[in-house]
């Protein structure tokens, strides 16, 4: 398909013609000692060749300068990850400042790695927000045990690959938790204080991908946090769809910053997993031209506040009183006492003080005989004396009680 050339892609090519006299050095062999003796040997602007064969690689190939490490193509240059000691990636570029790096042509499997590594099989290492980048292409990642690729703190492109994996087996995380440190700390915070800048070469860009689930599953192809951006355009996906983590389960780590979606194919292929296209649980984005097929039920953009049902660690639960969130002015809007009656998720009052569904999002928070982070839960519906509380989804442990004689406030 022909289109105009994108932005980071032109700076990326530009950077590369720059270093386009480079040497090619080629390894003597796909072995990781072969390739790690050649990779030291390189310096900026070199590509390294790794030629054609299989080859198990047991322990890390660390890169830091930026090169090219090329393959002689996914089928012919196979490289199987056994990597079970620490550090835990197969590869790991740390990309150097206004530099590009690049990844291409090579084809990754499974060679017995044993333990799931979420932190990434291929790490990209970025910097605060010069114009390092990177480019991974033409490249194929078979069932490997983990994250694929990690981003961090990186801005470049990833296009033409192909991904054959497995639930929990992410394509992408994408995290910029370091950038624009001088605005914030290191968990995304500069990212949120710094303007999103939509259509800019701010972003990682994931374009003309083949990302594929096994039959009769169905999993997230991107994750984010950290103030993560990246723009997904152009992919084809089965049995895969996309999600930004919220400023909730991650800890002290902030959400997914901003994501552009448009002009990709999902195929659910009859999966059952969710109707969600996308999930946002934090963050912002433009979602636009994308094509869904074989979907039931029909599928979605969800926009999920999880901390308005559930307790997370430093950020509490959104129930009107925490500091971090815009709570309505004017609370408590109802203070009462449970009466007897009261018990899981059911707060019951004297009288007939309330009309049916008066309080219905709003959210009750105890003000006696609780302590921590988890004193609230949000209302999904009242009768004139009764409060029905929504679920906590698993995620404070303990769904809320009310006893008799327990006090309580509403507030949003």
């Amino acid at each position: 398909m022909l289109r105009k050339c994108c932005m980071p892609l032109c700076l990326s090519l530009f950077l590369y013609l720059q270093l386009a006299f480079g040497a090619t050095l080629t390894a003597s062999s796909c072995e990781l000692t072969d390739v790690s003796t050649t990779v030291t040997a390189a310096i900026d602007g070199d590509t390294v060749r790794i030629p054609a064969g299989t080859c198990t690689w047991t322990a890390r190939l660390a890169i830091t300068t930026a090169i090219t490490l090329q393959g002689q193509g996914a089928g012919s240059t196979i490289i199987r990850d056994a990597n079970n000691g620490s550090p835990t990636e197969l590869i790991k570029f740390t990309l150097v400042a206004n530099l590009p790096s690049r990844l291409t042509g090579i084809e990754f499997n499974n060679g017995g790695r044993t333990v799931h590594n979420s932190d990434g099989i291929i790490l990209i290492s970025g910097g605060t927000g010069d114009t390092r980048t990177m480019r991974i292409d033409h490249c194929k990642f078979d069932h490997m045990n983990g994250v694929q690729i990690n981003i961090s703190g990186a801005f470049g492109v990833a296009d033409h690959n192909t991904f054959l994996i497995t639930p929990v087996q992410y394509a992408f995380h994408v995290h910029h938790a370091g950038l624009w440190a001088g605005i914030g700390s290191s968990f995304g915070d500069g990212s949120w204080a710094s303007p999103v800048a939509f259509g800019s070469s701010q972003f990682w860009f994931i374009e003309d991908n083949i990302i594929t689930h096994n039959t009769g599953q169905f999993y997230f192809a991107v994750d984010t946090f950290n103030g993560g951006r990246w723009v997904f355009r152009y992919n084809t996906l089965t049995r895969a769809n996309l999600t930004l983590h919220g400023t909730e389960s991650s800890g002290r780590q902030r959400s997914g910053r901003a994501a552009e979606v448009y002009n990709n194919t999902f195929d659910s292929n009859a999966a059952s997993f969710n109707e969600n296209l996308i999930t946002f649980r934090g963050g912002t984005g433009v979602v636009y031209n994308n094509t869904a097929s074989n979907w039931s039920p029909t599928p979605r953009i969800e926009l999920s506040d999880y901390r308005t049902y559930g307790p997370f660690n430093i950020w509490a639960i959104a129930d009107g009183t925490a500091v971090w969130d815009i709570n309505d002015s004017g609370g408590p809007f109802y203070t009462g006492t449970a009466i007897v009656g009261s018990g899981v998720r059911t707060v019951v009052v004297s009288g007939t003080p309330w009309s049916v569904n008066q309080w219905q999002g709003y959210s009750v928070h105890k003000t006696g005989g609780c302590t921590g982070i988890f004193c609230g839960q949000r209302i999904s519906s009242n009768t004139s004396n009764t409060l029905a509380l929504a679920s906590c989804q698993g995620f404070c442990g303990t769904e809320m009680t009310f006893a008799d004689g327990e006090t309580f406030e509403i507030q949003r």
